[in-house]
């Protein structure tokens, strides 16, 4: 039930997001925070159920502790920082051409 509710606030975020994102930069951020909250969910998840699978390897199809915690470090480290700040640290041409426009 949680997992549709998810989906189903991603879904008009993405939409608004794809149709302007100049004026609903909300909707980006709301998105990953969405991200970030999914896998968090996803590890705690897992560390309730299996705690000692964070520690194994095995198959990636398989559900784990380990690759819930590797897919927040990949995908949730940046989602967070775009939730927090609107912007991805490796993408500062924005933020040039901004400040650009604004000093002449």
């Amino acid at each position: 039930m949680l997992i549709e509710a998810g989906l189903a606030a991603a879904i008009p975020t993405l939409m608004l997001l794809l149709w302007n994102p100049d004026r609903f930069r909300w909707a980006g951020r709301a998105l990953a925070s969405l991200i970030v909250a999914a896998y968090a969910a996803y590890l705690f998840s897992e560390l309730m159920t299996d705690s000692a699978s964070l520690h194994e390897r095995g198959p990636l199809s398989r559900a784990s502790a380990r690759y819930a915690l590797l897919g927040l470090l990949i995908f949730g480290g940046p989602a967070l920082w775009y939730a927090l700040t609107g912007r991805l640290p490796w993408n500062r041409a924005r933020d040039d051409a901004s400040s650009d426009s604004t000093d002449a």
